[in-house]
């Protein structure tokens, strides 16, 4: 009895020390907030420019932030402000096609090191919105098109972020899926779509990695900004899912006082002359008629100072310049260009080459020797000394030649030729290494921009297609030589059935950052084996996008604008629904050009022994065993989804509920085996408003893409919880 009474007693003092530890933080952040005059927290909850305004005399610095989707983006150009240029990781995207939750963290790792090195304490990303649409600017940014890939991909990246010392902030919170007139559109939505596709990455990031930072979208969402979103920012995100951090502002995205003051958001940037929403003497004139409470505001300085004071942000020796390991972070961005660049067709094996008899290599195209690393915008980073396309071939094949113009002769006397085309920014024309070479480069960019086809913040892409000429490159290329090999640059789908037919093999290179066009050579040359798979489908036809009826603004913009405040604005009506991407393609039996999912290799792999059982609880596991069955040794993705054989509902025909890479030698074989909880077969019923199973048959398909699947097994659920 007397251990019983002491264990009893050390039970509640470890319990009480870990509430004191709370405690003391939550008191700690209401003295520090007690201490602040009103114009102080005014000052706070307002912005200036890239910070969080100090209270130096209470001791609280200025927070910096600073733009990173593909690294540290710091504006002007590094060079200028005298510092060490940033690594130019690869686009989010890419990130995504490696299917690799461990490298998310290796790579989020890197581009925070390299935030605390330069004492920037808000990392303003990842971007995590969902590829609707292949022309949205800002693909390139984010995750792919389907929300458990990108929940899955953004978990690990928060965590890592954060065990650097750095704030990460999810963004854009909620529906951002394009970038015409992404001020003035709102997002008609339905609650089971946005809880099915468009919150599943946000919710993780909050519950499972928890997020010490969101940021809102600028569009509206069903009739309401999304800063101004009390439904959004308070009932779902802090109500619901259980946010205790800070929401700020995208830059100028809020426009009414007394909505935004009472929404949820809790800063408004960049603040100063530019924004006027939170503007102190808007506030004061608020608190003054009962409009808002202070303790509304003070709420907001509270849920800015608590994930700094957690994270130790205000630490006076917070930069670690020792953590600006450049060459380690190169690294860190070459190996997920490896992992991440992916081999969409590859006829009679043609890849990779011959040594033998492959010796003479042609390199054309506008991308060669200017290879686009990113998209432009926030999400870009300048790289300092980027490798072409043609300079990495030519560390492999010394020998290899750049032909700047078509050469019918030359192109039909070569053994292999590779043709570099995509899509591209302006800023990526622009060299920034030395002095004068900035009106050069925009000298040349304004000869050569009728020919872009521009992916970036702020627009989106004008066209499905190439530029004319490009596709007419390749088509020139593959006529005069069959042995053609293309690859692409771009972060959203392009038409390719000007030539797919008629070329070898074609890379898709997504944006590959400082140096991933090494990557590509040695996929090339066989040093690599490519494992990236699409995290988007690429349409035979922009026709065949459920969305594309509903896109852009363009042909809406002619009815008369609805109003939000003082604010114009037009629909874009989702009327796909929970349908989006490979989910309505399955749905409408259409044919993608290349799947969700898809990826070759070059060793190939067989799946076999697929076991499921049930547990008395309700969960699922799922085996199998897959075999290297090729002589190189290569990555495999294996990929779970479930269907659900009879609905109250429409669904999908099938939904990825699970993946997993793994490493085979030749000949190798290891067992992977998936948990499915109840969650995995549930979906939102608008009736019930709450998540939803139901009873009865469900498919389980395992494959190595969305349509390439290698087995599969019908089974009965019953209601057992």
């Amino acid at each position: 009895m007397k251990s019983y009474i002491v264990s009893f007693c050390l039970m509640l003092l470890v319990s009480g020390c870990v509430m004191s530890t709370e405690q003391k933080m939550n008191q700690k952040v209401d003295q520090l907030v007690g201490q602040m005059t009103l114009d102080e927290k005014l000052d706070m909850i307002h912005g200036e420019g890239f910070n969080i305004a100090p209270v130096e005399r209470l001791g609280i610095p200025a927070i910096n932030m600073s733009d990173a989707s593909m690294g540290l983006r710091i504006t002007p150009h590094p060079a200028a402000k005298g510092l060490e240029p940033s690594t130019a990781f690869p686009a989010s995207i890419l990130l995504a096609a490696t299917w690799n939750p461990q490298q998310a963290s290796r790579y989020a790792t890197a581009v925070a090191e390299e935030f605390r090195a330069r004492n920037i304490h808000v990392l303003l990303g990842p971007g995590i919105n969902i590829y609707r649409h292949p022309l949205c600017g800002r693909n390139y940014e984010y995750l792919g098109e389907d929300p458990y890939l990108a929940a899955h991909m953004v978990v690990p990246y928060i965590k890592a972020v954060k065990k650097v010392g750095v704030l990460p902030v999810a963004k854009h919170f909620v529906a951002n899926n394009s970038e015409t007139q992404r001020k003035n559109s709102n997002t008609v939505v339905s609650e089971r779509a946005l809880r099915e596709i468009y919150f599943p990455a946000f919710k993780a990031a909050v519950q499972e990695a928890r997020t010490p930072g969101i940021m809102n979208a600028y569009n509206l969402l069903n009739g309401t900004y999304c800063g101004e979103n009390s439904w959004l920012l308070k009932e779902v995100l802090r109500n619901e899912w259980g946010f205790d951090g800070m929401v700020i502002s995208d830059w100028t995205s809020i426009w009414n006082s007394e909505w935004a003051a009472n929404s949820g958001v809790d800063i408004e940037m960049p603040g100063g002359k530019q924004t006027h929403a939170l503007a102190p003497e808007d506030i004061k004139r608020m608190l003054a008629n009962g409009s808002v409470t202070e303790a509304e505001i003070d709420s907001k300085v509270k849920n800015l100072v608590r994930p700094c004071l957690q994270m130790g942000l205000y630490d006076a020796n917070y930069a670690k310049p020792s953590l600006n390991r450049r060459e380690a972070h190169a690294a860190v961005a070459l190996g997920t260009a490896r992992e991440g660049i992916v081999l969409l067709k590859n006829d009679e094996a043609f890849l990779p080459l011959n040594p033998a008899k492959d010796k003479k290599i042609i390199v054309i195209g506008p991308t060669a020797k200017r290879t686009p690393t990113t998209g432009g915008g926030s999400g870009g980073v300048t790289p300092e000394n980027p490798i072409s396309i043609v300079d990495a071939v030519r560390t492999i094949y010394p020998s290899a030649q750049l032909l700047e113009e078509f050469d019918e002769a030359a192109i039909a006397g070569a053994d292999v030729v590779i043709v570099c085309a995509g899509l591209n920014d302006k800023q990526i024309l622009m060299s920034y290494n030395g002095a004068g070479s900035i009106a050069e480069e925009q000298a040349t960019f304004n000869k050569r921009k009728k020919g872009l086809v521009i992916e970036g913040e702020g627009r989106d892409r004008s066209t499905f297609s190439l530029p004319a000429e490009q596709n007419t490159l390749v088509c020139d290329c593959a006529e005069a030589n069959p042995n053609t090999v293309v690859m692409i640059t771009a972060g959203g789908g392009i038409d390719m059935l000007p030539w797919i037919e008629s070329v070898k093999s074609v890379l898709w290179l997504f944006y590959p950052g400082e140096n991933g066009c090494q990557a590509a050579a040695e996929i090339v040359a066989g040093q690599v084996n490519p494992s990236g798979k699409l995290p988007m489908s690429i349409e035979r036809r922009i026709e065949n996008n459920a969305a594309n009826k509903n896109f852009s603004l363009s042909w809406d913009m002619k009815t008369p604008p609805k109003k939000a405040g003082v604010r114009d604005y037009w629909d874009v009506n989702y009327d796909e629904g929970v349908f989006v991407g490979y989910r309505h393609l399955d749905a409408e039996n259409i044919a993608p050009l290349f799947c969700f999912g898809h990826g070759l290799s070059f060793t190939t792999f067989s799946y076999s022994d697929l076991k499921v059982h049930q547990a008395n609880g309700g969960d699922v596991t799922v085996s199998l065993v897959v075999k290297n069955s090729g002589s190189r040794d290569g990555k495999e993705t294996v990929q779970l989804y479930v269907g659900d054989a009879e609905s109250s509902v429409p669904r999908p025909p099938k939904e990825l509920k699970g993946f997993k890479k793994i490493q085979l030698a030749a000949g190798e074989s290891k067992p992977v085996t998936f948990e499915l909880d109840r969650a995995a077969f549930s979906f939102w019923s608008p009736e019930k408003k709450a998540w939803t199973f139901e009873a009865g048959e469900f498919d389980l398909f395992i494959g190595s893409s969305s349509r390439d699947i290698r087995l599969n097994r019908r089974m009965n659920l019953d209601s057992v919880n």
